[in-house]
């Protein structure tokens, strides 16, 4: 391809020339070559920069942000790799979002403020794409997986707004019986094992079994550790007394 001008080149990217005197003049997309009028002349490269930047602004990131990130001593692949990921990101949400419009449509009462806060607050996402990834990668062929992403295709803004705010209590639950030295096999403990059955309940149905599975996973993943606030060993340990008094082989447990 020959080097374009900015206006072959802003109307190639389906920009403004606007845009591309702005960028250049932030640092962000500099052209690497000028004319003998000097003016700005864009290359291949050059171009193949500026959909990168474009990408990103699509998945909403701020112009300083996407500086940093084209800053970082990144291959093309891993650019390509985390573009993917906040486009599926944005998909998800906009997805949401029309399914909450339309819920809210069908019924009969005014839209109040909040209705409009939880459908349009998507916070809640912050690390959807990372775990659907992994999880998909895991358990893609499984009746849960399908179970799940049913699930949350049905769901509003408000709903994972409700899931995100009962997983919360899930924690402090845990953190209380830890506090106050609950030990296995009590009826407090036992307590917590439903309490972690219902989370994932949410989702598809639960057992002893795959509790016990997702508890170990919890231990060594060091995201749910931090997420767990350091407790997943406890939270296993509760979890494990529970599936061997329910007749669980918990050295060999089974996702049944």
């Amino acid at each position: 391809m020959n080097e374009l001008t900015i206006g072959e080149a802003a109307e190639f990217l389906g920009i403004t020339t606007r845009a591309l005197r702005h960028w250049d003049a932030i640092g962000l997309l500099e052209p690497q070559w000028r004319n003998h009028s000097d003016y700005r002349l864009y290359t291949e490269e050059d171009l193949t920069k500026a959909f990168t930047i474009l990408v990103y602004r699509e998945a909403g990131l701020s112009l300083k942000t996407i500086q940093r990130i084209l800053e970082e001593p990144s291959t093309e692949k891993e650019h390509l790799q985390r573009q993917l990921k906040l486009l599926k990101q944005e998909i998800f949400r906009k997805e949401s979002t029309i399914l909450s419009v339309e819920k809210l449509l069908r019924g009969e009462t005014p839209m109040t403020p909040q209705d409009f806060a939880d459908t349009f607050s998507h916070d809640w996402s912050e690390n959807y794409v990372e775990y659907q990834d992994e999880a998909e990668s895991r358990w893609g062929d499984s009746e849960e997986w399908a179970a799940s992403q049913s699930t949350a295709r049905s769901m509003s803004a408000s709903d994972w707004q409700q899931v995100k705010a009962s997983d919360a209590a899930f924690v402090s639950e845990l953190h209380r019986a830890w506090q106050a030295g609950v030990r296995p096999g009590t009826a407090a403990a036992d307590r917590i094992v439903e309490l972690h059955s219902q989370q994932i309940a949410q989702w598809y149905e639960s057992s002893l079994s795959k509790q016990l599975i997702l508890a170990n996973m919890y231990v060594s993943d060091e995201r749910f550790a931090a997420h767990y606030q350091g407790l997943a060993p406890y939270l296993l340990e509760l979890v494990r007394d529970a599936a061997r008094r329910g007749g669980v082989d918990v050295d060999n447990p089974s996702w049944a």
